[in-house]
């Protein structure tokens, strides 16, 4: 469905890692192959624009030219597979409840992964164990578990009639989408105005992509570009597959039913992340206009100039992971509708005023984690039990937050 142009590094992509590289033509060394290596190459030439985890027993193993790869950027040993000294594999591996670590930096590095696992019990099994990729990891679907900051995906759909973008961070479930008639200049300063980390568009509009990239202040975000089929951003298609999502006969209560682009953009963005987690994503369950009419616009020499981002930083003392992000969105988003300034300024009095209230809030907060990547790992299908019990656990204050909340609304 897709391939990927780094925009991040100049970083060899692994695409040179089927049975043609690393053998030579004659079927008979082909068919030497073991069992396990076929079952690799079956599912590596699906991917070949990731670095592939194979799963084997307890630990993730790389091959060929990924193994190569991986033992470079993350320093591990690079061994071989085989007795042939002229047809020995390269690999390298590591432990699979240690994949996190090493699946950041290769993501941070500019690389996507495919995650391949073993679907049945080794004892049960008749021959080969199957395996298949279950999910794939890139910068614009990685959850970071080390940093608070939102990571968009973004869609883009360029079209005679309006450019249609779309975009979501799939840690909150929401997809915000729009179309306009902007030139090039003015789409790439709205997104410098967001946390993008991916852009997915139609193959065909490659060269309009890289046009819109080019922006010099893009280029310093690294955002890593993928291309899909084109069928992907098809009106009727992309149209269904929101309804279907959202269970709706049209979009007309998201805003976007007379918004063609806009649509297809979404559509090819909920499909992307369906297909890179292999899940339904439950979690997405909020589909919207976006607008910045409310909010100011800071561009980004102004952003930069005044070093907004170390001011924010050094004034966000909020508890939980879930308002750091709020806090950073509302700071490099300032209100400027009047009415909506004094409702929050209203908001915040009240609690000023009433210190038990503050301490008891800022007391239950500080227990709970980023409850929004917890609900995100469950509906993407490989949540741990911790999770569970974070989410369990968050459920379980929320009687003492209404309690302790009740002042508030007294007043």
């Amino acid at each position: 469905m897709q391939s990927t142009i780094s925009a991040q590094k100049n970083k060899k992509e692994p695409t040179s890692d089927s049975i043609s590289a690393h053998l030579s033509s004659n079927k008979d060394e082909i068919k030497s192959l073991s069992p396990m290596l076929k079952q690799y190459h079956a599912i590596k030439s699906n991917h070949q624009d990731c670095v592939l985890f194979f799963r084997l027993g307890d630990f993730y193993e790389m091959f060929y030219e990924d193994a190569k790869i991986v033992s470079k950027e993350l320093d591990l040993v690079l061994t071989s597979r085989g007795k042939n000294s002229l047809n020995k594999t390269p690999m390298c591996g590591f432990p699979h409840h240690a994949s996190q670590n090493y699946i950041a930096k290769l993501v941070k590095a500019g690389f996507k992964i495919a995650i391949c696992d073993q679907t049945e019990d080794p004892s049960q099994a008749k021959g080969i164990v199957k395996r298949e990729v279950t999910r794939i990891i890139s910068s614009g679907t990685f959850l970071d578990e080390d940093s608070f900051q939102a990571r968009f995906i973004l869609s883009i759909n360029f079209h005679k009639n309006g450019n249609g973008f779309s975009f979501c961070d799939p840690t909150t479930g929401t997809i915000q989408a729009n179309e306009s008639n902007l030139d090039k200049h003015s789409i790439a300063e709205i997104i410098l105005t967001l946390p993008v980390y991916e852009c997915i568009f139609p193959k065909s509009q490659k060269k309009i992509i890289e046009d819109v990239f080019n922006n010099p202040n893009l280029k310093q975000k690294n955002i890593a570009l993928s291309a899909v089929d084109d069928w992907c951003f098809n009106h009727d298609i992309a149209r269904q597959s929101l309804c279907d999502h959202f269970q709706t006969l049209n979009l007309r209560g998201f805003g976007l039913e007379e918004k063609a682009s806009a649509t297809c953009a979404s559509g090819a963005l909920l499909q992307y992340l369906k297909q890179m987690n292999k899940q339904p994503l439950k979690h997405i369950d909020r589909l919207s206009l976006f607008t910045n009419e409310d909010t100011l616009f800071i561009s980004p020499a102004a952003f930069n100039g005044l070093e907004l981002n170390n001011f924010i930083h050094s004034i966000n003392y909020t508890q939980t992971a879930i308002g750091k992000r709020l806090f950073y969105c509302w700071m490099t988003h300032p209100l400027k509708n009047a009415g909506l300034i004094i409702t929050r300024q209203q908001a915040i009095s009240q609690f000023k005023n009433h210190n038990s209230v503050q301490n008891d809030i800022k007391t239950l907060f500080q227990n709970i984690p980023d409850i929004e990547k917890n609900i995100s790992r469950l509906s993407c299908g490989y949540t741990h039990s911790k999770d569970l019990l974070a989410i369990r656990n968050t459920l379980n204050l929320l009687p003492e937050i209404k309690k302790s909340l009740m002042p508030l609304s007294l007043r």
